[in-house]
């Protein structure tokens, strides 16, 4: 079912967030320039377009991309999409990273997502049409194992109650739903729409839903994951709910998106859907569009999924993130020189640009941590 669309966009200067309770550090991976961006967000400084502060720049490789964050270890670690392909392991410090471990890699990684215990990575290649998953206990060359599958793998996540591993194939325009543990069994595939391209994928709060971003058709696919009888083992089914474009694209005169096969020679603006996050208290869910360089908001409840508006932002916005405490949006724009912080309106989930910061060139992952004056491994 394709919901309503209202065509809708502004910027509002109302905003009456909250002040954070402790600071927080950011990590900001910069593809081109081969560094991590490091900085601290303070909301209870005197003037709010100081909330953001650089602080420095760590040295990775050229495109480190993907990252993700063990808290209870204060680890961090960042995929290296050049060659020699690595994962990097870092110690988050007060004032920085320092690195202190790294792995091979089998292939350019496009995602990661950590085990609960922090003992295993999984990652996806989306070029080389594999999915991985490498022991975190030690460096030796055998600690990664390889799985095949179909297209163009972009996103992979473990599911909230640890029981299925799931990643999207935007070439082959499925999900698929893998056993998490040691005995695999047979994963169950879900078609999504031809030449949609299925890229990233939230889950809901409580974890019986799952939202998929298309990068190609720029929509929004809500899911409600439906478990097998109690008996039985098989993956859950993932039941279409409803479904919403993140934008306005034939009023914008954007045409649908393209494979990345497809690109070459291409002067026609088109759709090209980025990244999707939703509030840790399961009310607003926010996307990103490239093309237009905007973030769409969506109003969800237990009965539907509503867009509001749309919001222009930092130039080409590959990735964003969402603060614990769900009071502040950071976005990064792979053709931008600055990263843009958000305050988000408690009340209708509006954006107001707040303050910005340097980045290094063709900024992408987000990542954050409450900030401790002392962090240990």
């Amino acid at each position: 079912m394709t919901t309503a669309f209202h065509y809708r966009i502004d910027i509002l200067d109302q905003n009456d967030c909250e002040t954070l309770p402790m600071p927080y550090q950011l990590f900001v991976s910069n593809a081109e320039s081969g560094t991590i961006s490091c900085y601290e967000l303070n909301s209870s400084t005197p003037n709010t377009t100081e909330s953001l502060r650089w602080v420095t720049d760590i040295p990775a490789a050229p495109l480190v991309m993907p990252m993700t964050i063990d808290e209870k270890r204060a680890l961090l670690y960042a995929v290296i999409r050049s060659k020699p392909y690595r994962l990097l392991q870092y110690r988050i410090e007060p004032q920085g990273l320092s690195l202190t471990q790294e792995w091979p890699l089998p292939a350019s990684m496009a995602n990661i997502e950590l085990s609960p215990d922090g003992l295993t990575a999984y990652s996806v290649s989306f070029a080389d049409n594999l999915w991985a998953q490498t022991r975190l206990q030690d460096a030796s060359d055998d600690t990664t194992e390889c799985f095949s599958c179909g297209s163009h793998p972009h996103a992979i996540h473990i599911s909230p109650d640890k029981k299925w591993l799931i990643h999207s194939e935007l070439g082959s325009d499925k999900l698929q739903v893998s056993s998490y543990g040691a005995e695999r069994g047979e994963p169950r595939h879900i078609n999504v729409m031809p030449e949609s391209g299925p890229r990233h994928f939230v889950f809901s709060p409580a974890g019986d839903e799952l939202y998929l971003l298309t990068e190609m058709s720029g929509e929004v696919i809500r899911y409600r994951i439906e478990a097998a009888g109690k008996d039985d083992i098989s993956p859950p089914s993932l039941i279409e709910r409803e479904r919403c474009a993140i934008l306005p694209f034939a009023e914008m005169e954007l045409a649908p998106g393209l494979a990345p096969e497809k690109r070459q020679n291409d002067d026609q603006p088109r759709v090209w859907a980025a990244d999707i996050h939703l509030t840790h208290n399961g009310r607003f869910l926010y996307t990103s569009e490239r093309t237009t360089s905007r973030i769409s908001l969506f109003e969800i409840d237990a009965v539907s999924m509503r867009y509001v508006s749309s919001f222009p932002v930092e130039s080409c916005p590959r990735s964003f993130a969402i603060t614990p405490d769900d009071q502040w949006l950071i976005v990064t724009g792979e053709q931008a020189s600055v990263i843009g912080l958000y305050a988000i309106n408690s009340a209708t989930g509006y954006l107001k640009r707040e303050c910005e910061a340097p980045c290094g060139k063709g900024a992408n992952w987000v990542s954050i941590v409450a900030k401790l004056e002392q962090q240990v491994i």
